[in-house]
C-alpha cells in the first residue's frame, strides 16, 4: 500500500525556457522517515499526462484538428512551499507557435505507477513486504538539457506487438485525428445523467442505448459458460466539437465482440484474429459516409465471479443501499494492456462489468484523468444519427 508524503502548501514554478527539470521518485517507510529508494520518472510515464494536456488545452479549446506534438510540452514543477526541491506534482505547459502559452497541473498522484515500480524492485529483492505500507516524495532537480530522462530499456514491445496484429502507429496516433461539428447542447437536451457529477472536469461521454446494452450483452456471455470465462468487446463511437463553445466530447454507437480470444476465467487475451477482424469491420464501416469519423474508444469486459473469492458480504452491507465491494475494477494487467493498447489517447474509456458481494450484477465505466484510469459517469442517449444536426 502506498500513501504520498502530504504537504497543503505550494507554490507553481512555470519552467523558463532554458531550464528543463527531471523528476525523481523517492520511497520512505514512514512519512517522516529515510529515504530508501529511488525511482526516475521517464518521458513513457508522463505521455497520458501529455496527452491529457493536448486535450485539454487545444482539442477542448475548439481546435480539434491539432495535433499532438511532445515536444510542444515544456514540464516544471508545483514546489511545496518551503520544502523545495520537493513536490506536490508537475505542469506540463503547452508553448503555442504565437508565444503564448497554457498549461495543465498534474497531482503527485498521477505517478503512483513510478512508485509503484520502486516498491515493486524493493519486493523482488526481498527488502520490502508485499502487504508494507510505503510513502513517497516526488523531487525535481533543474537540468540543462531533456526534461525527463529516456532509457533505452523503455518498453518497446506493446507497439511491436500491435503491429502485428495489424495495428499501425498511424492507427494509434490518430492523426488527423477524425470528429464530426455536434452541438452539445441539442445532444444533451435529449441524454440521461448516468452518474456523470457536477464539476467534474472531464469532457462529457455518451453512450447510446443500444451501444450500452450490446456492451453489457457481449460482455456478460461468458458467465454462461461452464466454468465461466471473461468475454468482451470494443466500444466504437465518434469525437464530436461543439461548433459553439469548441467543447469535445464523444458518442459511444456502437459494440464490436472480440471473437477468437484467448478466453479464461481471471484473463481476456486478446489474439493477432481478433485484433483482425476488429480492423476489418472498422474498415468496411468507415466506407459508409455516416460512419467514415468512426473510431476506437475502448473496451469492455466482465469479470464474471464474486469479490473475495465469494466471501460473505459484511456487516454493513446489510444496512447500506449500495455494495461497495465490487469486481468492476481493472487489475493490473488490465492497466497495462489499456495502457499498451490506447497509448495514451485521452478520450479512451473502459467499461467493467462484474458482481457484488451480494451476487448483484454491477458496472462502472474508467477514463483517463490525472494520468491514471478513474471512475467516472456518462450520459445515456436514444440514439445517434452521427450528423451534426443532433
Amino acid at each position: 500500500m502506498s500513501k504520498i508524503a502530504t504537504s497543503n502548501a505550494m507554490e507553481r514554478v512555470p519552467p523558463p525556457a532554458v531550464i528543463t527539470y527531471r523528476l525523481t521518485v523517492e520511497l520512505k517507510r514512514s512519512d517522516d522517515g529515510p529515504v530508501v529508494e529511488r525511482e526516475t520518472v521517464l518521458d513513457s510515464d508522463v505521455i497520458c499526462q501529455q496527452r491529457e494536456a493536448w486535450l485539454s488545452l487545444e482539442l477542448r479549446k475548439g481546435r480539434p484538428e491539432a495535433p499532438f506534438v511532445p515536444g510542444h510540452f515544456r514540464l516544471g514543477p508545483v514546489y511545496l512551499k518551503d520544502r523545495r526541491p520537493y513536490c506536490a506534482g508537475f505542469l506540463l505547459e503547452l508553448v503555442a507557435g504565437n508565444g503564448g502559452a497554457d498549461s495543465s497541473v498534474f497531482a503527485r498522484s498521477s505517478l503512483d505507477p513510478v512508485a509503484e515500480r520502486a516498491a515493486l524492485r524493493m519486493i523482488a529483492a526481498g527488502s520490502l513486504r508485499k502487504d508494507e505500507e510505503y510513502f513517497y516524495e516526488l523531487k525535481a532537480e533543474a537540468l540543462e538539457g531533456s526534461a525527463l530522462e529516456t532509457s533505452p530499456e523503455d518498453p518497446q514491445g506493446p507497439r511491436q506487438e500491435l503491429e502485428k496484429c495489424g495495428i499501425t502507429a498511424g492507427e494509434v496516433q490518430m492523426k488527423p485525428l477524425p470528429y464530426q461539428r455536434v452541438p452539445l447542447d441539442r445532444i444533451l437536451a435529449r441524454a440521461e445523467n448516468r452518474g456523470h457529477q457536477d464539476g467534474d472536469s472531464r469532457p462529457i461521454v455518451f453512450f447510446t442505448r443500444r451501444a450500452l446494452e450490446k456492451s453489457e450483452r457481449i460482455s456478460r456471455s461468458g458467465e454462461k459458460r461452464e466454468p465461466p470465462v471473461e468475454n468482451g468487446c470494443v466500444l466504437v463511437g465518434t469525437l464530436c466539437s461543439c461548433p459553439t463553445t469548441g467543447e469535445m466530447f464523444c458518442v459511444v454507437s456502437d459494440a464490436i465482440e472480440a471473437r477468437e480470444a484467448d478466453q479464461e476465467k481471471f484473463a481476456l487475451t486478446f489474439t493477432g484474429k481478433t485484433w483482425a477482424r476488429i480492423q476489418a469491420v472498422l474498415k468496411a464501416r468507415r466506407r459508409s459516409r455516416a460512419s467514415r469519423s468512426e473510431l476506437l474508444i475502448g473496451v469492455a469486459h466482465c469479470h464474471p465471479f464474486l469479490p473475495l473469492g465469494g466471501a460473505k458480504p459484511c456487516d454493513e452491507c446489510m444496512h447500506v443501499n449500495e455494495c461497495r465491494r465490487t469486481t468492476a475494477f481493472h487489475s493490473s494487467d488490465d492497466v497495462t494492456w489499456l495502457r499498451a493498447v490506447f497509448h495514451g489517447q485521452p478520450w479512451h474509456l473502459s467499461q467493467v462489468f462484474g458482481f457484488n458481494a451480494r451476487g448483484e450484477p454491477v458496472s462502472a465505466l474508467y477514463g483517463l484523468h490525472q494520468g491514471l484510469l478513474q471512475k467516472r459517469g456518462f450520459h445515456l442517449l436514444p440514439d445517434f444519427s452521427g450528423d451534426s444536426g443532433e
